[in-house]
């Protein structure tokens, strides 16, 4: 039997599903949500989140420290994760002498995952290496390539300090280069630069391989570098550049100071720079969870952080 409906009839049947049945079966509906939810985060995505590394050894002497400083956070469709970003030292961790700056991410996001790296990251690693007394450097003549024009010994140098020629006649020299303080990296939108202060104390080394001090030099510089990401890593290499030296203290006499800042120059830009590169192309690891890798890589200078975007694919 054809039963017919007026509409006041299905308002009040719609009506009656409303109040009902409908919140009853959002109830279960979301209950239901919800378990499947926290089985899948139970099952896959907390094993997967396990091996995001909490601290990982750059060498005998420091290590990362990617701890998480707050739950995950779940917004939109993103996961934000905030880590802690810090280099310590392994045998003696302490709280560097300085804090990270905000960072103001921006909105626009087109890629799978983003990753904002903080200058306070950098940082902490020249503070590491510097407390452990890692950033000495020896320079000595056999490190200066042969065709230079100057030698790193006192017959050369007696040419622009004639009292070498008296004094240590003939002898080879040798530069201990050493930091007093962290070198301190400083990120802007338009360069990614490094103060550095370093001590430069000169021997003559004697016939007995004892060293008589000749005399302090003080280098003060600002240089800049290049970073890129390579495969897992975030990479650096150090630009070439003239550095401003002052004479600290002599042992030999008053001497001018423009043609010694010259060869100076000289044998820093030969034989530290290559070996800072060979450190800056090792890298700083990025927390990457196992198998994980990055595709259609960007890395965008911001103020105080570089954002690292990428696409990802899994193994």
């Amino acid at each position: 039997m054809p039963v017919d409906f007026t509409p006041s009839t299905l308002d009040w049947l719609t009506n009656f599903f409303q109040q009902t049945t409908l919140p009853t079966l959002r109830g279960d509906l979301q209950k239901l949500i919800c378990e499947q939810v926290t089985i899948v985060v139970k099952d896959q995505l907390q094993p997967f989140l396990h091996t995001l590394p909490v601290t990982e050894n750059l060498d005998n002497v420091a290590a990362i420290n990617y701890s998480l400083t707050s739950p995950p956070n779940l917004v939109g469709n993103f996961m934000d994760v905030k880590m802690k970003g810090e280099v310590f030292h392994l045998e003696h961790p302490s709280t560097p002498p300085f804090s990270p700056q905000p960072v103001s991410l921006p909105n626009d996001y087109k890629l799978m995952i983003y990753i904002a790296i903080s200058d306070y990251l950098f940082s902490t690693a020249g503070f590491a290496y510097q407390y452990a007394g890692k950033l000495v450097f020896n320079i000595t003549d056999n490190m200066i390539p042969q065709g230079a024009a100057v030698r790193l010994n006192t017959s050369s140098f007696a040419i622009i300090i004639p009292q070498l020629k008296t004094k240590y006649p003939n002898l080879p020299m040798k530069l201990m280069v050493t930091s007093p303080s962290a070198p301190f990296v400083n990120i802007i939108q338009k360069n990614v630069s490094m103060a550095l202060e370093l001590d430069i104390q000169v021997f003559a080394i004697l016939p007995n391989s004892s060293l008589a001090p000749l005399f302090l030099l003080k280098l003060f510089s600002m240089v800049f570098i290049k970073t890129e990401v390579i495969s897992d890593r975030i990479v650096g290499t150090m630009d070439p550049t003239r550095v401003h030296i002052e004479l600290e203290r002599s042992y030999i006499g008053p001497f001018s100071m423009t043609f010694v800042e010259c060869a100076m120059n000289l044998f820093l830009s030969v034989t530290m720079l290559p070996k800072v590169n060979d450190i800056l192309s090792k890298g700083l690891p990025l927390p990457l969870l196992d198998g994980v890798e990055l595709e259609n890589i960007t890395l965008t200078q911001y103020q105080h952080y570089l954002l690292l975007g990428a696409d990802i694919s899994h193994e």
